[in-house]
């Protein structure tokens, strides 16, 4: 069946095709109007030390944070992100 078959037989059945495009574009009208679009944002933002407070060969800039806390927060953020745990979580069974 090629595409000349198939507009063919939705024009010989018009009295079907052309109520169910109606009824399309009706409740997709609807469901615009009804549904309001709702976002939600949310960011983090880590500032690490300059160049100039690194010691030149310094391959972890974390390390000179000025102590683990915010190293650790670091970490806790990104695994209480959906990102972080997402895995983990589906393949753990019993877990929501």
């Amino acid at each position: 069946m090629n595409l000349a078959d198939t507009l063919r037989g939705l024009l010989r059945r018009w009295y079907i095709v052309v109520p169910g495009l109606l009824l399309a574009v009706v409740m997709a009208f609807g469901a615009f109007t009804v549904v309001k679009p709702g976002y939600q944002r949310t960011a983090t933002q880590l500032l690490l030390p300059g160049e100039g407070t690194v010691p030149a060969g310094t391959t972890n800039p974390y390390l000179f944070l000025g102590g683990l806390t915010q190293a650790a927060d670091i970490v806790a953020r990104v695994m209480n992100s959906s990102r972080g745990s997402g895995p983990s979580r589906t393949s753990t069974p019993g877990s929501r």
